[in-house]
């Protein structure tokens, strides 16, 4: 379901709710702490996290707390050596801005590289197309630049996310499965791994609540890490055996 192919009056919903969206994320906790999170061991592996959505950290105050500290544990635990994960976190970055993050981000430096723009470009309802065309860009780019892993983190249910939850939502989730498709397709073409991402808990985030009521996201950042990890730590942990 694309944008151009809705009506007028859904394009205009489609806009206001991103707009709608927008203030309510921005009245919400984020990390404001130094943009690395680490798990104590020797021969640290050393994972870069680059994107929007759970990148981030919406939620809670510090990347020890959100994905890149469940990561960063998650590795630990599968490897039996330390790990550092650091973020380059952007509110709304989808494929057609990642390149640009990436292109200033040392990524021969790190073992595995996570990516996330999913959710951003599911609410944008990208063009499918269009989409995979700069999704397979992005990540025959990231490949080229380091020898290890490349994760792209599949959306998940957009209306899984409270303010998302809504007749705007729904048409974003439908499209965010279309992209979620499209990129598992990519990743087998470019040898990156795919991630899909189940919302946390029963199938629902308490997240993104208005102002006052803040989420306890660290279960749900858990559960990601550990959707993820498996594979990056081995793949990591091989490169520094």
């Amino acid at each position: 379901m694309d944008d151009e192919r809705l009506s007028l009056p859904r394009r205009v919903a489609m806009r206001a709710w991103r707009l709608h969206v927008a203030t309510v994320r921005s009245r919400l906790v984020r990390p404001l702490d130094g943009r690395q999170a680490h798990a104590a061991g020797r021969r640290a592996v050393r994972v870069l996290l680059v994107g929007s959505g759970p990148v981030v950290g919406w939620g809670v105050g510090s990347h020890d707390l959100a994905l890149p500290g469940a990561v960063a544990r998650a590795l630990a635990a599968a490897t039996g050596r330390g790990a550092v994960v650091d973020v380059l976190p952007h509110p709304s970055a989808g494929v057609r801005r990642l390149r640009g993050l990436l292109a200033h981000a040392h990524v021969e430096r790190y073992d595995a590289l996570v990516i996330s723009g999913a959710v951003a470009d599911a609410m944008r309802l990208e063009e499918p197309k269009a989409f995979a065309k700069r999704l397979r860009e992005l990540l025959t780019y990231a490949r080229s630049r380091g020898s290890g892993p490349v994760v792209w983190l599949g959306a998940q249910p957009i209306r899984s996310i409270r303010p998302y939850d809504s007749p705007a939502g729904r048409i974003a989730d439908v499209h965010a499965r279309r992209l979620n498709a499209l990129a598992g397709e990519v990743c087998r073409e470019t040898g990156a791994l795919y991630v899909g991402l189940d919302a946390p808990g029963c199938g629902r985030v308490p997240a993104a609540p208005h102002a006052g009521r803040l989420p306890r996201l660290g279960p749900a950042h858990r559960r990601r890490a550990r959707a993820g990890a498996p594979g990056t730590g081995d793949a990591a942990s091989d490169r520094r055996a």
